[in-house]
């Protein structure tokens, strides 16, 4: 099956991949292959998000660890995830540096368990 596009559109489209950082390039291209349906599995078998974890760098901070954490995680709802990671980033305002690693690790912790949550209600809506 080929998509037939006009060539001023395909030309924009690269124009605009081109334009993206390789991180969001990665992100298109995941989103593309879950709209195909390929990796694996049969094209219109609902499967879950993949959560696509990043590493976390030395010395990183609260703030940036939040950050990191919503795009390795961008099929958890936000607001899901606003009062429990505010409550840490709160935390983190007024403990001192040294403490922050542990304050991420609660982070890392808050956001597995959301997805672990998500993947119980996907296997509920989507029986095998």
């Amino acid at each position: 099956m080929g998509i037939v596009m006009a060539d001023d559109s395909f030309e924009t489209l690269l124009r605009d991949l081109l334009a993206l950082n390789p991180e969001q390039r990665r992100l298109v291209q995941r989103t593309v292959r879950e709209l195909l349906g390929q990796g694996g599995q049969t094209q219109g078998v609902p499967r879950p998000v993949e959560p696509q974890p990043e590493a976390s760098p030395e010395g990183e901070k609260v703030l940036a660890a939040m950050q990191r954490l919503r795009r390795s995680y961008p099929m958890l709802p936000p607001e899901k995830l606003l009062g429990p990671a505010s409550e840490i980033m709160m935390q983190a305002m007024s403990t001192p540096s040294e403490e922050h690693p542990a304050l991420i690790a609660r982070l890392e912790t808050l956001f597995s368990a959301h997805y672990q949550r998500y993947l119980d209600a996907f296997e509920q809506e989507n029986p095998t």
